[in-house]
């Protein structure tokens, strides 16, 4: 996959990009931007937080790996855009359960 080829390469960033301004605009160079964590079993772990972002709900994304020094990008592969969830659907992944006191069953990643 191109996209997990390009995320190994170094100054590599995993971006949020969509329509809404808080989400670039469908411009991976002003989308928001997650921080590489770790790298485990060959991939890598992406994280980040919206708590100040205010995305509507519905509202379509995409996932690409930005490379700012050199102004290029790859998207994700093919598939269905994504959609921004509903709070209490939010999952955190690496502790495989909802945040605590909210009762969601799954998220999107």
């Amino acid at each position: 996959p191109r996209a997990a080829e390009a995320a190994r390469q170094p100054g590599a960033v995993c971006a949020l990009v969509g329509e809404v301004p808080q989400l670039g605009g469908w411009d991976p160079k002003k989308a928001w931007k997650f921080k590489q964590k770790k790298i485990e079993e060959g991939a890598i772990l992406w994280e980040g937080s919206f708590t100040e972002a205010k995305v509507p709900v519905g509202q379509q994304f995409k996932y690409c790996i930005l490379h700012e020094a050199s102004n290029t990008y790859v998207w994700e592969e093919a598939g269905p855009m994504h959609s921004w969830p509903l709070f209490d659907e939010i999952q955190d992944f690496e502790a495989g359960a909802p945040p605590p006191g909210h009762g969601g069953h799954g998220g999107h990643g």
